[in-house]
């Protein structure tokens, strides 16, 4: 299967409208936030995660870093990063 644009993605494009999934607190990316995102992914294969305001004063850390390090901690594609708001695709298997 060949990689598609992000943006040409059926799942993504509907995501990107509907409300979000997941909401990652001030408490920050627990180990528990990571599984169920995880889970989550493996069952949709396409997430929207909303970051809490307080998170990026209580981390000190930007917004973006705080999304890749998401991404990298569940394994996942980092689609777009809107706002406060993230969108995370599965990444596909090799073939």
């Amino acid at each position: 299967m060949s990689p598609t644009h992000p943006k040409k993605d059926r799942r993504v494009r509907k995501k990107i409208h509907e409300s979000s999934d997941i909401h990652v607190g001030k408490q920050g990316i627990t180990q528990g936030v990571v599984e169920e995102i995880k889970r989550r992914l493996k069952r949709e294969g396409v997430l929207k995660i909303r970051m809490n305001k307080g998170l990026f004063k209580a981390t000190g850390r930007d917004r973006r870093e705080l999304a890749q390090e998401i991404a990298e901690k569940t394994g996942s594609e980092l689609v777009e990063v809107r706002g406060n708001t993230l969108i995370l695709r599965r990444r596909e298997s090799p073939q």
